[in-house]
């Protein structure tokens, strides 16, 4: 009984370093998800469109307008309808942009925790950093690229998924997402581990 206790609850040393509140964090991801969508959408509107799908942004004006004139006359079912043919007619377009939309985010999560030491610019704001279960440090460079590709998984690839994963920390003492889970890792102030970092030297 006390061995299991043992592998679903924190180390004891873990004290030192509480885990952070969950409204800050919530802040961090909303700043951090926004940002990488503007990196998103700039590299489709620059790069990924012009130089790959020269036509696409001339036919998405075109059915957006007609769209709009669907939606004045009522036509929901029509506007549904439309929605769909427009995709797939242009699947090459939406698998592409949603494997840019994929790389945009892991790169960007897992870039920012390797460079600024367990933070992203969402989580240095909030002074918030991202540390490993076993070590109370940052995490090493696999278990961030780990931990970043599941967390962008949730982002990007369906609602439930992200739901679940956001949700998880609601319901344990350690708040630990889905992707702190399988990682290993949990999100403290840096407050903290900077505290600690000036006693130990």
């Amino acid at each position: 009984m006390d061995n299991e206790a043992s592998t679903t609850a924190l180390p004891e040393r873990v004290e030192p370093y509480p885990p952070a509140s969950l409204f800050p964090r919530i802040l961090a991801f909303l700043l951090d998800a926004g940002l990488g969508t503007v990196i998103y959408l700039a590299l489709c509107t620059w790069v990924l469109f012009p130089l790959f799908h020269p036509d696409f942004m001339q036919k998405a004006q075109t059915f957006w307008e007609e769209q709009q004139q669907v939606s004045e006359d009522n036509g929901f079912k029509e506007m549904v309808e439309r929605q769909v043919a427009f995709q797939m007619e242009n699947q090459k377009v939406m698998t592409d942009s949603q494997f840019l939309m994929i790389v945009v985010f892991w790169v960007y999560f897992a870039l920012s925790e390797l460079v600024m030491e367990g933070s992203t610019l969402g989580k240095k704001t909030f002074k918030l950093q991202t540390i490993s279960v076993k070590t109370l440090k940052k995490p090493d460079g696999r278990t961030i690229l780990f931990r970043n590709c599941l967390k962008t998984i949730a982002v990007t690839f369906a609602l439930p998924l992200l739901i679940i994963n956001f949700t998880i920390p609601f319901f344990q003492r350690q708040r630990r997402a889905g992707h702190d889970l399988f990682a290993k890792t949990y999100v403290t102030y840096n407050d903290w581990t900077d505290n600690s970092a000036e006693v130990d030297s």
